[in-house]
């Protein structure tokens, strides 16, 4: 698996407005070894994991497959912020 993350250093949400604070966000892009590669050579991610770090320390993790979401809820997909790394 090939990872690459950014951070996002602030985030405007109701968790920020709820707590007055700044929310980190951690986006990993993350290419399994069979991905797809587009003839114009692009790579297609297979996933994503964001990972939201509240000021107080704790976190959040969501892990989204790159496919149609259709029909779930985004809570659907939190997992264990240290189940993928």
């Amino acid at each position: 698996m090939i990872n690459c993350h950014f951070i996002i250093a602030f985030v405007t949400s109701t968790w920020a407005s709820s707590s007055n604070s700044n929310i980190d966000v951690k986006v990993d892009i993350i290419f399994n070894k069979n991905h797809k590669i587009l003839s114009t050579g692009a790579h297609i991610p297979s996933a994503f994991k964001k990972t939201f770090i509240f000021s107080d320390g704790t976190q959040k993790c969501y892990y989204f497959p790159n496919q149609p979401t259709y029909g779930k809820d985004w809570k659907d997909f939190e997992i264990n912020y240290r189940h993928i790394e």
